[in-house]
C-alpha cells in the first residue's frame, strides 16, 4: 500500500501516532481495507483520503480509564514490536532470527486480541476476520 502521509485531526491530540499503527496493522484493518479501496497492479492497495476516510478508526475516551488503558497497551506493543523488528534485521543467526520471529508473531497476536476488544468482536466475527469461519 502505498500512503502520501497520515496526519492527526485537530483535537485528536491525545493519541500517540503508534496507537494508530497499532489498528492499521492489524488483521482486522488488513481484512477490512481491501473491501473498501480499489486495487491496483501488483495487488498495491490505493491508501488516499477517499479510501482511508472509511476505515473505522476506534476513538478513545481518555477520560475513561480501560479506554486510556487500551490505548497505552496498543502503544506499548508497537513500541515493543518495533524494537522486535530493528533487534531482527540485526539478528547474526538463524537461531536467534527465528526466536525473534516467534516474538514477532506472538506480539502480533497480542495487538489483534487487543484490537479485537477495542471493537467489541464476537468470537464468531473474530473467526471470519482470521479466515477460520465455516
Amino acid at each position: 500500500m502505498d500512503v502520501g502521509g497520515v496526519t492527526l485531526k485537530p483535537g485528536c491530540e491525545h493519541y500517540d501516532l503508534r496507537y494508530l499503527v497499532g489498528l492499521l496493522n492489524s488483521r482486522l484493518l488488513a481484512w477490512f481495507f481491501p473491501n473498501v479501496s480499489a486495487p491496483f497492479r501488483g495487488n498495491w492497495m490505493s491508501a488516499n483520503r477517499q479510501f482511508l476516510s472509511q476505515v473505522p478508526i476506534r476513538t478513545i475516551n481518555f477520560s475513561d480509564k480501560a479506554d486510556k488503558a487500551a490505548h497505552d497497551r496498543m502503544v506499548t506493543l508497537v513500541e515493543a514490536m518495533l524494537g522486535l523488528h530493528r533487534q531482527l534485521a540485526a539478528a547474526r543467526t538463524p537461531q536467534e532470527q527465528t526466536a525473534l520471529e516467534r516474538q514477532i508473531a506472538a506480539s502480533d497476536a497480542q495487538i489483534d486480541r487487543l484490537v479485537y476488544d477495542l471493537y467489541g468482536l464476537t468470537a464468531d466475527e473474530i473467526k471470519l476476520v482470521e479466515g477460520t469461519a465455516k
